[in-house]
């Protein structure tokens, strides 16, 4: 999935459509609401769902990512100028909301379709200049971190002496 909106999605409508509207939709909108300058919501297709997609969502939509092909095919029923701003995610209907695999299977493909990261803007910087000192004083604080937290105080004190 190549993005034709590269990053000019930032300050962009975002609507995530599944069918019930009650565990991808919500997790991917969840998802997205934690990235600045995007306003986001989330439906589904199904009558009895949380929030019904409607013409109105529709058109508050700059882009909108279904979960599935019939998702979309559902989208031009209401309305036939919908195809050009959907994006297909192919995210089946087998997740409950927040499930681990779920979260890194719709970064995966967020990623891939609006060139965004899900690091903190620290991590990404650090890791371009990996090599330098200021990533290994990173690295050495991560481990440290993790050492006091499932370690005991002598091992967290024989990562200094590495």
């Amino acid at each position: 999935m190549i993005s034709k909106w590269g990053n000019s999605l930032v300050g962009k409508r975002v609507l995530f459509v599944c069918s019930g509207n009650i565990d991808r939709s919500p997790t991917a909108e969840a998802l997205l609401r934690q990235k600045e300058g995007f306003e986001v919501k989330s439906a589904g297709t199904w009558m009895g769902a949380r929030a019904v997609v409607s013409k109105e969502l529709i058109d508050w939509a700059d882009i909108i990512f279904v979960m599935e092909e019939h998702h979309k095919e559902a989208l031009i029923r209401i309305d036939q100028n919908v195809e050009a701003k959907t994006i297909v995610l192919g995210v089946d209907d087998h997740y409950l909301k927040g499930d681990p695999e779920l979260t890194r299977i719709l970064k995966e493909k967020l990623s891939e379709t609006i060139r965004i990261s899900w690091h903190s803007p620290i991590v990404r910087a650090f890791k371009k200049s990996s090599g330098s000192p200021l990533w290994w004083i990173l690295d050495l604080l991560l481990r440290l971190a993790r050492a006091e937290l499932h370690s005991s105080e002598s091992e967290a004190r024989s990562l200094f002496r590495k």
